[in-house]
């Protein structure tokens, strides 16, 4: 690859998004330069941490529902094509007061949608789960087809078939900022400069320093995940 080659996508940002993005634009048949600024994958994007849950039955609005839908059907479709696994079907439980907001949007969700949600009595929630402490006035609801995805794994899996399809990935290649030239954008690079004639960012975190104009603020936040190592490991066994 040239500096001032010209691409039909550039891909700014070859993360989670970005990755499955190179995929199938590359495999739709557009010429794709993807372009991250460190590793692939790294730590420091939006999804990280080694697994991640993954649920229809979204709380936080209906809305997200579809989406979540797509994305079942896209992890298995990465698992066909890359022979394997990235999807863990381990079921989610979720307990609380029957009229707390998680719960509440729990089942709209669920309602809505056709979402499989199997309801259980606290007694018997707290039966089969001895290792939490569930009160007696609790709901409880369990969704059987969630579980957890390999975010790392993904990516490079993603970012893989995305080259193998004709995508260009560069790393350690920071996009200082672009221009549009009126039907061609120009994008200036730590690496050189390159054009497209279409731009896709998933930029994450740095969303506001490639998008500088961008009307509505941004205020990130870093979550960090843990593990904890449970005095007896019976209860948690498969």
């Amino acid at each position: 690859m040239r500096e001032g080659s010209i691409f039909g996508v550039i891909v700014i940002g070859v993360g989670s998004m970005g990755s499955a993005a190179c995929y199938y634009l590359a495999a739709s048949g557009a010429k794709v330069l993807g372009i991250e600024q460190f590793d692939i994958p790294n730590d420091k994007g939006s999804h990280a941490g080694q697994s991640r849950i993954i649920r229809k039955a979204y709380f936080e609005h209906p809305d997200y529902v579809p989406l979540l839908q797509r994305a079942y059907e896209n992890w298995k479709h990465l698992e066909a094509i890359s022979g394997e696994q990235v999807y863990f079907k381990s079921g989610l439980l979720y307990a609380g007061p029957k009229d707390h907001s998680i719960m509440t949007g729990v089942r709209i969700a669920s309602e809505t949608y056709g979402i499989r949600i199997d309801v259980t009595n606290p007694s018997a929630c707290a039966a089969s789960n001895p290792h939490l402490a569930i009160p007696s006035d609790y709901d409880c609801l369990f969704e059987p087809d969630a579980g957890f995805v390999t975010p790392e794994k993904s990516i490079r899996l993603y970012a893989d078939k995305a080259i193998e399809s004709g995508a260009e990935i560069i790393t350690g290649t920071k996009v200082e900022y672009w221009k549009d030239k009126g039907g061609l954008f120009e994008v200036f690079t730590t690496a050189g400069v390159f054009f497209a004639e279409k731009l896709v960012i998933t930029s994450g975190p740095w969303t506001t320093q490639v998008l500088p104009a961008l009307s509505v603020p941004l205020k990130v936040t870093r979550q960090v995940l843990a593990w904890v190592m449970p005095a007896s490991r019976t209860c948690f066994a498969g």
